[in-house]
């Protein structure tokens, strides 16, 4: 007799919880909360860069210099002394530098450049050397930037003149490349962890793209590129 009562209460069990669950299939369900897409995909890194923006930056391609060194400082002396920053108080580190080619503008953990020789001051190169697009620089690498927005257009090593977000030539740096039309994406890396986003409007910078061609760099991109196999 227990061992009848005990499956009829068995019974009773299991049809008390079929019948919560049409209950629940016929009521309000919780439907999944949706995530919102990285923002470090293909789609959404091309369409900043082709506005010209690094999401973390304050200014885009295209911008004239003046605008941002009336905002922020003094330009500086041509002799590459430092520029004085008329907002100190608000603990931007701020600097003005000309080169004999271009002149390069310091703003917190970006860099802007410009041409001397354009009259309109336009911004053509941001460097950035903080987190880009979801990427974390100093813990990032390679791989992980081609995980996410797929094969780029070329790695190579990039040679001294295009490191001009750099001070001095780092050892071990490489560099993978998209390009957008006129954009041009650099992610660039040293010992393979990214220590710059730098996005080029080729039409206003036109100095961008040169690599290194010794045997080492040639050496080094293909050691690259047979990780990647």
């Amino acid at each position: 007799m227990k061992r009848i009562i005990s499956i009829i209460i068995a019974v009773l069990i299991a049809m008390t919880a079929l019948s919560l669950a049409s209950c629940s299939v016929g009521g309000t369900k919780n439907t999944p909360t949706t995530t919102k897409a990285a923002l470090n995909t293909l789609e959404n890194v091309k369409k900043l860069a082709m506005q010209g923006k690094i999401d973390t930056v304050e200014y885009t391609l295209g911008t004239k210099a003046d605008s941002i060194i009336t905002k922020y400082g003094t330009t500086a002396a041509a002799d590459d002394t430092e520029s004085t920053a008329a907002d100190e108080q608000e603990n931007h580190v701020f600097d003005v530098t000309e080169k004999t080619d271009y002149t390069r503008i310091i703003l917190d953990t970006a860099q802007y450049f410009y041409n001397n020789d354009d009259a309109n001051k336009q911004i053509g190169v941001i460097a950035c050397t903080a987190d880009a697009y979801n990427f974390k620089a100093g813990n990032c690498y390679s791989d992980d930037v081609i995980d996410a927005l797929g094969k780029p257009d070329s790695k190579d090593i990039p040679a001294a003149e295009d490191l001009i977000y750099t001070f001095g030539v780092p050892q071990g740096v490489s560099r993978i490349t998209y390009k957008f039309g006129k954009i041009r994406l650099d992610f660039v890396f040293v010992d393979d962890n990214l220590i710059a986003t730098v996005l080029t409007d080729t039409e206003i910078y036109k100095n961008m793209g040169h690599s290194q061609t010794t045997a080492a760099a040639t050496a080094a991109a293909n050691a690259t590129d047979d990780g990647d196999e």
